[in-house]
């Protein structure tokens, strides 16, 4: 289910799933002054927390509304994550450019 919302989320909700990575290249690209690049790996292991910050009810309902997962499953995964120990990360980047000069 997991890899079923991300192919889903890559394809029709996510512009460019891959950006974060980009950052820094594009800045330079743009004539900017890469300063620094930090990264975070926040971890949530509160469903109702990465719930608010992710969308996982409402990106799972998109999914079922496009046809992307079945609506049983979708209803399992999630009574299946609200009912164990959850865990969920994202890879976050931070890019200070500045315009030279």
């Amino acid at each position: 289910m997991s890899r079923a919302l991300v192919r889903f989320l890559i394809a029709q909700i996510i512009r460019n799933a891959t950006i974060g990575r980009s950052l820094a290249r594009v800045c330079g690209e743009a004539g900017l002054v890469v300063r620094s690049v930090v990264t975070a790996a926040p971890v949530f292991r509160d469903f109702t927390t990465a719930d608010h910050l992710f969308g996982l009810r409402r990106n799972v309902a998109r999914a079922v509304d496009a046809g992307c997962l079945k609506p049983d499953d979708a209803e399992g995964w999630i009574d299946d994550l609200t009912s164990q120990p959850f865990l969920a990360s994202a890879l976050l980047f931070l890019v200070v450019a500045e315009i030279p000069g």
